[in-house]
């Protein structure tokens, strides 16, 4: 194991309210956390830090990359984002008030139809690169499909929106340094106790 992917390791247990604060920023849509602790299982289990692209700066978005698809049906769409505008120009999809005190704040996802409609999303098509002037540019996809099947043992999916969002540049690294951000202890103690700390041999 590497001092960076010791490094990143480290960072998610220490950081893990902070990550998730961030992914929904930046995600666009509401992730419990109840279902962010679900996916730093996942994470743990499957050694998410030693994804080869995996960085200190990507952690918010990586750990919910590494996540097998979602059903959205219901998922709270973060208002004025850039997922909710990609969501609007979907004939397919339709964006409901969300009938509590957060409505002001999200809207809910639900299909164009008053048939029941199967729908998945997941993050994918992760871009690590840098153009030609050396700036890295690196993003990530929020894709949603919908089954267009017509044999109910078999799926077909549709994609129905494929939005590039735009990972920040060291955007992460600033915001764990930062003196106004508000910690979640509950999200911290859980990554405690599930992730042991690490340190690079001597």
């Amino acid at each position: 194991t590497s001092a960076k992917d010791i490094a990143v390791y480290n960072t998610v247990r220490e950081n893990f309210d902070l990550a998730l604060s961030f992914a929904k920023k930046h995600l666009g849509y509401y992730i419990s956390d109840e279902k962010a602790m679900e996916c730093l299982e996942t994470y743990y289990a499957s050694q998410g830090w030693l994804y080869p692209h995996s960085t200190v700066n990507n952690i918010p978005f990586i750990l919910f990359y590494l996540q097998p698809a979602i059903n959205p049906y219901g998922l709270w769409i973060k208002k004025d984002s850039e997922l909710e505008r990609a969501i609007m120009k979907v004939r397919d999809l339709s964006l409901n008030p969300v009938e509590n005190r957060a409505s002001k704040y999200y809207s809910k996802l639900l299909p164009n139809s008053n048939r029941y409609t199967s729908l998945t999303m997941m993050l994918w098509n992760h871009q690590f690169k840098k153009n030609s002037d050396g700036i890295l540019q690196e993003s990530i996809n929020v894709e949603i499909c919908k089954d267009v099947s017509t044999n109910p043992e078999m799926h077909e999916w549709k994609t129905l929106l494929d939005k590039k969002i735009m990972i920040p540049e060291l955007e992460f690294v600033k915001f764990i340094h930062s003196d106004k951000v508000h910690r979640n202890k509950a999200l911290r103690d859980y990554a405690y106790h599930l992730m042991p700390p690490v340190e690079e041999d001597a």
